[in-house]
C-alpha cells in the first residue's frame, strides 16, 4: 500500500519527465535499473533456496564486478597516490558492508520491498548535495524526499505489526 508512495516520491525527486532530450547515455541508466532488478531477484532466489550462504553470493558478485572492472580499466590504469588509495579502501570497506546488508535484506524480504526502500538513497544523495556542494533542493525534491521517508517508515511499521 505504501510502495506507490515511495515510487511517487522518487519520481518527484528525480523528475524524469523534465529532461528536454534523451540520449544514448540515458539508456545506460535504464539498463542499470534492469540489471539491478535482475540482481535483486537473483539474490532473493539464491538466498531463499538455502543452497548458497550469503557470503558465497557476495563473493560471486564481487568476483564478477572485479573481472568486469579489470577489463574496463586495462589500458588506462593509474596507480593511486596515498590519499587516493586511502579513499578507495574506505569506499571498498563501506561498499562491502553495504553489499552484506543488502544481500541479507534480499535473502529475507520481498525483493520489490527491498528495491523500493532503497530509494531512501535518493534522499541521502540530495542531502549530500546540500551539505557538500551547497545544492539547494527544489520543492519537488523536498516533497519527494518526504514521501520516500514517510513511505519507508510506514513499510517498516507495517512489517513490525505482522
Amino acid at each position: 500500500m505504501f510502495l506507490p508512495i515511495i515510487f511517487l516520491g522518487a519520481l518527484l525527486t528525480i523528475k524524469p519527465f523534465g529532461y528536454s532530450t534523451y540520449s544514448i547515455v540515458a539508456l545506460f541508466g535504464i539498463l542499470a535499473a534492469i540489471f539491478s532488478a535482475a540482481a535483486g531477484t537473483s539474490i532473493r532466489f539464491l538466498g531463499r533456496s538455502g543452497e548458497y550462504h550469503t557470503y558465497e553470493i557476495i563473493f560471486a558478485f564481487m568476483f564478477v564486478s572485479t573481472i568486469v572492472s579489470m577489463g574496463l580499466m586495462w589500458n588506462e590504469f593509474v596507480f593511486p597516490n596515498g590519499k587516493e588509495l586511502f579513499y578507495l579502501i574506505c569506499i571498498g570497506v563501506v561498499s562491502l558492508l553495504a553489499q552484506v546488508f543488502l544481500t541479507k535484506a534480499f535473502s529475507h524480504e520481498n525483493a520489490v520491498v527491498v528495491e523500493l526502500v532503497r530509494y531512501i538513497g535518493v534522499v541521502f544523495n540530495a542531502l549530500w548535495g546540500l551539505l557538500i556542494w551547497l545544492e539547494i533542493p527544489d520543492i519537488y525534491t523536498i516533497i519527494g524526499g518526504i514521501l520516500i521517508v514517510f513511505g519507508c517508515i510506514m513499510v517498516s511499521l507495517k512489517k513490525r505489526e505482522s
